[in-house]
């Protein structure tokens, strides 16, 4: 696993035609058993959430 619960993240590649490119937030939960490996749950600063691959996210460093 590339972050730890609670790590601050950004996404960068998404692939839902880019619409949350450069969001950031929180990653919050792992779900081990999904086979679309969406498996970070990222709660976004601006308040939404959604779930993202690992290759979508980056570590924020602050």
């Amino acid at each position: 696993m590339k972050f730890k619960v609670g790590d601050k993240v950004r996404v960068v590649k998404n692939t839902l035609e880019g619409e949350m490119d450069g969001y950031t937030g929180v990653f919050v939960r792992y779900n081990h058993h999904d086979d679309s490996l969406l498996n970070y749950y990222i709660e976004f600063d601006n308040g939404g959430e959604n779930w993202f691959r690992e290759e979508e996210l980056e570590l924020v460093n602050e």
